[in-house]
């Protein structure tokens, strides 16, 4: 069962929610309604198609919106679709191959910032560069935005400019110079977790990066120019770390701002890694109850070699996730050295003057120029403060000659280790921090990055795309549906209102020809019986029994042909017979017919109320002639609001039973169940000797439908 027949079961039995109403078109609302306003005459078509439309609409928009894939059926309408889910399928397989997107390490410096600008300064040049020592062939630049939460929500491109320029030169002043990149209309991507530029081997000393629109803060209304770390790679490496940085001008905020916090190797992407997970956190060294314990660790490089760069990687270990940089000392320095006892080092980075900010994830990158040295040492002064107790540790210790990471399982030595588990001194140059392997092309590593990025960018792209388009298909499959029930329901509708009148047709002429038969057939055969009889009453009173009672007989056919006759099927029609059947009954009694209004509304009436009102009108009279020896009455007919009433009054002898005699007389009797029938009452007052009242009150409203 796909999609699309979840969805419609649901809608069937009734699972599916509102939302999935909220869903439909207003195109198929508007069918919808067209459709139910045309079957409002019709109430059980009307409520079965309409709920079988809804329930096709319905259970395509369930079935779209409960699923996070496109139902099958669109799918199959819509070539684009299709497509671009094809596209999505292979953007998400590239994916699962490139590495994992920074997170945004913990802990470090931020980078490098102007001096905050009014927002009406916020296309005032300012300009960071930096000198590479010596002119050389630049293949590619980075620049990683500040990763800034505090503060400012989650802005993590924190001032980086909207509009920006890259030049290259060998003249500090930039007198002539090559234009590199050229985003001053504004970087067309999200600079998120990196911009890289195609330095195209440009030759140069200097690196300049020009802001030319200032990144506007959100919350204060001021200009900002600021950049995490800048990159420069030459045959793959980055050589920006502890290159020389000027500026238009700089807010030096140390530890946190700062021109030389540009390329100190400190940013949001952190450094570059592997998705292999580590199996090992790196070196710690035995716990201490100060922190003003002097420790160290050195790597044995096996024989004196040129040295270009030392990297240190801070610990993060799993049992500790949350503590970025767990066990890095406040006060350390680092020292090379050609004998193992350090007997004459060489400084190669001192922090030991003053307490320094935890670098958290960022790795600290030492560039040397032509150093010769066979040992590497990294010594605590301060050390770390775990819970109530001091500790040092580091992940991974780097020393690169030609490029190349030589200190890799090189033999390490500490003034004391915890060998332990994750822990070991050899665990310092095993190739991977305390989370993963470490990357060490730092240039292919970033542009995957990058890339995935980029691939994310682009899927939300064709998600929103996809679903964009799907929206549109379900909307013209909708209306599709729907103007197919519609064109259905009418031709059903037209069908059933045909058969309804060729059926009223066929009653009509039915009745017509019934009314014409008891008119011409026994109407004339009871005539005959009557004059007949009539001829021979006056010596036979048989004969005159016969001849009253073919006379009423005849009377009452024709009054029963008039009530089934097409044609007289409105309440101005029947008051008109009763007058005349009063004109006839009463023509030799002194009586007097009136209505209220003398002008009644014209109602459709049923067969059953025309029947029933006129038998109990002439059952009325007839006991007037009979029994009352009246020689007076009056008929009052009213027709207000709804309701039909009668009054019949006479000044005959009156009976006995005062009230409700129609118990015990039959005539009476059948008068109040004609009545009681359509729904409404009679009542009937006699006193003995001062005549009778009856009072008869019908509901018309249930008349109106014949």
């Amino acid at each position: 069962m796909d999609h699309l027949e979840r969805g419609v079961y649901h809608a069937i039995t009734g699972e599916f929610s509102k939302h999935a109403f909220r869903q439909i078109p207003p195109v198929a609302v508007i069918v919808i309604a067209k459709l139910m306003a045309i079957f409002t005459p019709l109430p059980r078509l009307s409520c079965y198609l309409c709920r079988i439309t809804l329930l096709w609409v319905a259970g395509i928009c369930a079935a779209q919106a409960a699923s996070p894939e496109v139902s099958g059926i669109v799918r199959f309408l819509s070539g684009s679709v299709r497509d671009i889910e094809a596209d999505l399928e292979q953007i998400s397989e590239e994916i699962k191959t490139l590495p994992a997107m920074p997170t945004g390490p913990k802990g470090g410096s931020l980078g490098y910032h102007d001096r905050t600008l009014d927002a009406t300064y916020i296309s005032h040049k300012s300009w960071v560069q930096i000198d590479l020592g010596r002119p050389l062939p630049v293949d590619a630049i980075a620049l990683v935005p500040v990763n800034l939460p505090l503060g400012f929500g989650d802005n993590r491109s924190y001032g980086f400019p909207a509009g920006f320029q890259v030049d290259i030169s060998i003249d500090p002043d930039f007198v002539e110079s090559s234009v590199v990149a050229d985003y001053t209309a504004g970087y067309p991507f999200d600079p998120r977790p990196a911009v890289l530029i195609d330095a195209r081997h440009q030759t140069g000393r200097y690196l300049r990066i020009t802001a030319t629109r200032h990144w506007s803060s959100p919350t204060n209304n001021r200009a900002v120019f600021a950049l995490g770390e800048l990159m420069v790679f030459c045959n793959g490496r980055n050589i920006a770390p502890g290159k020389s940085v000027t500026a238009s001008d700089s807010i030096e905020g140390h530890p946190e701002w700062g021109m030389d916090n540009l390329v100190d190797g400190q940013s949001a992407i952190g450094h570059a890694t592997k998705s292999e997970p580590s199996k090992t956190n790196g070196y710690h060294s035995e716990i201490e109850d100060t922190a003003l314990r002097s420790k160290w660790v050195q790597i044995d490089l096996g024989s004196v070699e040129e040295i270009e760069e030392v990297r240190v990687f801070p610990a993060r270990p799993v049992d500790w996730a949350e503590s970025h940089g767990f066990g890095f000392p406040l006060c350390f320095k680092v020292e090379a050295s050609e004998s193992p006892d350090f007997s004459e080092p060489v400084m190669l980075l001192d922090r030991t003057g003053e307490r320094q900010t935890n670098p958290g994830d960022n790795t600290i990158v030492i560039p040397l120029d032509g150093l010769h040295a066979r040992h590497v040492r990294f010594t605590a002064t301060h050390l770390w403060k775990r819970d109530n107790d001091y500790v040092f540790a580091l992940s991974e210790m780097q020393v690169f000659s030609k490029g190349l990471n030589i200190a890799l399982h090189r033999n390490v030595t500490a003034s004391d280790s915890l060998q332990v588990g994750r822990w070991s001194s050899a665990f310092l140059v095993d190739g991977y921090d305390s989370q993963n392997a470490i990357e060490d092309g730092e240039f292919d590593w970033l542009s995957n990055v990058i890339r995935k990025q980029r691939l994310i960018e682009k899927s939300r792209e064709l998600e929103e795309k996809l679903a964009q388009t799907s929206a549109r298909v379900t909307t013209r499959l909708i209306a599709a549906v729907s103007g197919i029930f519609f064109v259905f329901a009418v031709f059903v509708v037209i069908s059933i209102i045909r058969s309804r009148m060729k059926q009223a047709r066929e009653i009509q002429r039915i009745r017509g020809r019934i009314a014409r038969d008891l008119h011409d057939e026994i109407g004339s055969n009871l005539g005959s019986i009557s004059l007949l009889s009539e001829l021979g009453a006056r010596d036979n009173e048989d004969l005159a029994e016969v001849n009253r009672i073919a006379r009423e007989t005849v009377e009452s056919m024709h009054d029963i042909a008039w009530v089934i006759q097409a044609g007289y099927d409105k309440l101005p029609d029947l008051l008109l017979k009763m007058r005349e059947v009063a004109a006839s009954m009463l023509r030799e009694i002194d009586y007097t017919f009136l209505l209220e209004p003398e002008s009644p509304p014209v109602i459709v009436l049923s067969l059953d109320f025309k029947r029933h009102t006129l038998l109990i009108f002439k059952e009325a009279l007839h006991n007037i002639l009979r029994h009352a020896e009246a020689t007076a009455v009056t008929v009052r007919i009213g027709t207000n609001q709804g309701m039909f009433t009668m009054e019949i009054n006479d000044n005959g002898c009156g009976f006995a039973e005062v009230e409700n005699a129609s118990v015990s007389r039959a005539g009476l009797k059948n008068m109040a169940s004609r009545a009681t029938s359509l729904g409404g009452t009679i009542a009937i007052h006699s006193i003995k000797g001062e005549g009778t009242v009856v009072r008869l009150s019908l509901p018309m409203n249930a008349s109106r439908l014949g």
